[in-house]
């Protein structure tokens, strides 16, 4: 007579093992059981949530979380595997108004290249940080307010409206962030300044 057993709705892959002390053992399962294992993925240091290498056995669960992220590799026998994969560090880097003068302000584009733009703080000179993710590190950024003369005129590219220029008596400023960072635009001009 051979028994079937079913332990808790578990089977296990360790042998030999018995469901109870009143029936027989029964065998490893052998090469027919697959046991859940952890993929490549698992352990690793990402930038992003994994989708791939979840698991060399057995079926993935759904990823959760924001990094870490975790998930579990079952098979149709044994314990599932616990997996999980960390979110790598992002440094905050400063965007492209990073050290410009600003004919008006606070700044509100190009804040940060990577990273968190924190409140700006200020009223020209602004200040704000890019703050990293992860442990990374933070960055502290700045803009500087245009302190020279006034602004005599303001012309709109009509293709490019993101591009700005403005005549002040210190000479031509262009903008090409829909006014959020100036450069001098000065080149070839005999004389930039604006009369007021």
């Amino acid at each position: 007579m051979s028994y079937r057993a079913i332990c808790l709705g578990f089977l296990f892959a360790s042998a030999p093992w018995a469901c109870s002390p009143n029936k027989a053992q029964l065998p490893a399962c052998g090469a027919s059981c697959t046991v859940g294992a952890c993929g490549d993925t698992d352990g690793q240091v990402l930038s992003a949530a994994p989708a791939i290498g979840l698991c060399s056995a057995g079926s993935a669960s759904e990823v959760s979380g924001t990094g870490p992220w975790s998930w579990t590799c079952t098979g149709p026998a044994g314990t599932p595997a616990q997996c999980a994969a960390t979110l790598s560090a992002t440094a905050g880097v400063c965007g492209a108004t990073n050290v410009q003068t600003l004919l008006v302000g606070p700044p509100s584009v190009g804040l940060c290249g990577a990273g968190t733009a924190s409140a700006i703080y200020g009223y020209g000179p602004w200040m704000w940080f890019c703050v990293g993710s992860a442990g990374g590190t933070n960055a502290s950024c700045s803009a500087s307010l245009y302190e020279g003369g006034r602004v005599a005129a303001l012309a709109i590219n009509p293709s490019t409206p993101s591009t700005i220029y403005a005549g002040t008596n210190d000479g031509v400023f262009k903008s090409t962030s829909g006014g959020a960072s100036w450069t001098a635009a000065n080149t070839g001009l005999i004389d930039p300044a604006i009369p007021l």
